[in-house]
């Protein structure tokens, strides 16, 4: 009988002491803050919710899902602007280039020059000249300068060499009008500017030529007379093409 006593005895004290065991652990686990109290306790985590939308209330930013990483947009802004911004100085790079490659080209102009203008149709006669309608003179002009320059580049291209004859060139092609044509026959456009007491008239498909044969020209030489003397014509055969109209060098 006493045995049965210390018997019960024990297993009361046991079971009082895995109770009291089992209610601290309990209370611990209960006190000790979650994951995600302590993240949104954190403020780091604070400041990365708040960059995503700057005028939340802290409330707000608490009610957030956990943000661990800056959203991509914030990285990628400021490249763009970068890029628009290095977009318009590459824009107003080429404008200005532009601007200083064209404004040269209207000077020179004068008796004993070739005028050029654009027109609906080749008229030697001038009498249907019609303003209203498009036909407008350019204030570019071809003068001696510019066409023995643009004939020696013409002659280095075709020969490799630089022109050593005896004779100004621009002599020759005054002297004889069919010289460039015949020792140049891929210039045929350019071989019609020969004299500046001597009208020059292109259509529209020979406007194009000419810019061909120009452009071929400028590229192989880096003579700044040349250069200039080509730059006008140029210019004058895209007013043209821009219309698909005629060009004509008109002597004064």
């Amino acid at each position: 009988m006493l045995q049965l006593f210390k018997d019960i005895i024990r297993t009361i004290i046991l079971s009082v002491a895995a109770i009291s065991c089992f209610s601290c652990i309990m209370f611990a686990q209960s006190s000790q803050p979650s994951s995600s109290n302590q993240n949104s306790q954190d403020p780091n985590v604070d400041s990365q919710r708040a960059i995503v939308d700057p005028t939340l209330t802290q409330e707000q930013i608490t009610e957030l899902p956990n943000i661990k990483a800056k959203p991509p947009t914030l990285h990628q802004e400021p490249r763009v602007r970068r890029a628009r911004s290095q977009r318009r100085s590459r824009s107003q790079i080429m404008k200005t280039d532009l601007q200083k490659n064209v404004s040269d080209i209207f000077s020179g102009c004068g008796n004993g020059t070739l005028s050029i203008a654009i027109s609906r149709e080749i008229d030697p006669s001038g009498n249907n000249w019609d303003a209203s309608r498009g036909d407008r003179w350019l204030d570019v002009c071809i003068n001696d300068d510019d066409l023995e320059a643009i004939s020696l580049a013409v002659y280095n291209l075709s020969f490799g060499k630089p022109y050593d004859g005896t004779e100004n060139i621009l002599k020759l092609r005054n002297d004889d009008r069919q010289w460039f044509a015949k020792t140049f026959p891929e210039f045929q456009m350019l071989g019609r500017i020969n004299y500046m007491y001597e009208d020059a008239y292109f259509d529209a498909k020979e406007v194009y030529l000419l810019r061909e044969e120009c452009v071929k020209v400028k590229s192989a030489t880096n003579d700044p007379a040349a250069d200039l003397g080509l730059r006008k014509l140029i210019y004058s055969c895209d007013e043209a093409m821009r219309k698909g109209f005629c060009l004509e060098l008109w002597c004064d």
